[in-house]
């Protein structure tokens, strides 16, 4: 049970449905999105962050950006602080949550950035502002076309530090160019549940023969570690 696609169970830390499918998922598993744009100015770029040694040098981008353009950094690697711990296990809820409302209500784009490299990972950072009108901006090593709504993200790792932080102030100056980020909301939901929805996967799986069909890995680490093609952030 680990978050890779070719695992036996797979775990995520959330999901986004389509509106038609969503209608049949439990009620507390679907926070409607909020697609109003409140018209008071917003700033530019938050991030919430507090590893700070990550590997995949999240930082170091960040304060190259920084260079070019502005984004308040909250948690022990920023100067901004507000609550407490934010990591999974601490079991916070997103939606109600004072910091991510915040981050949510206050700002135009959120740093989703993961602290490792590894295929197929994505976090909850990615999931947990998508019900807020903010554009999330990623970076990782997961196929996030395969994972989120077409043109609902930008991709940091398109762009250097520099031309990222022109294209955000570009779509800032230009409201209909940025509002297009905002469309996918008429089609889908977000979800932030993971723990729940990896039990069912669980119980469906039981009534799956194909899951009790033996399978051998004669090198762990090269099916976990090296085929996950985990690695360091490259230098920027």
């Amino acid at each position: 049970m680990t978050y890779r696609w070719d695992a036996d169970i797979v775990f995520q830390h959330g999901f986004i449905a389509s509106r038609e499918d969503a209608e049949l998922l439990p009620g507390t598993w679907v926070i409607p999105p909020i697609t109003e744009v409140r018209k008071h100015s917003r700033k530019l770029a938050v991030a919430f962050i507090s590893n700070c040694g990550a590997m995949s040098k999240r930082l170091t981008y960040l304060t190259k950006f920084q260079k070019y353009a502005p984004v308040d950094i909250y948690g022990r690697c920023g100067p901004l602080k507000c609550g407490g711990s934010m990591f999974a296990a601490h079991r916070y809820n997103s939606t109600t949550d004072p910091c991510l409302k915040i981050g949510g209500e206050g700002y135009m784009f959120y740093f989703a950035f993961e602290n490792n490299f590894c295929k197929e990972y994505i976090t909850e950072k990615v999931y947990n502002l998508m019900h807020y009108p903010i554009v999330p901006v990623v970076r990782g090593s997961a196929n996030y076309s395969s994972a989120l709504p077409p043109n609902s993200y930008i991709d940091a790792n398109d762009y250097s530090p520099k031309e990222l932080a022109e294209r955000l102030l570009y779509l800032k100056d230009h409201p209909k160019e940025y509002l297009k980020y905002l469309e996918w909301k008429k089609h889908y939901q977000p979800s932030t549940v993971g723990g729940e929805r990896v039990i069912c996967h669980l119980c469906t799986r039981l009534y799956d023969s194909d899951f009790y069909e033996h399978k051998v890995y004669d090198e762990f680490e090269d099916w976990f570690v090296e085929k996950s093609h985990c690695r360091a952030g490259l230098d920027v």
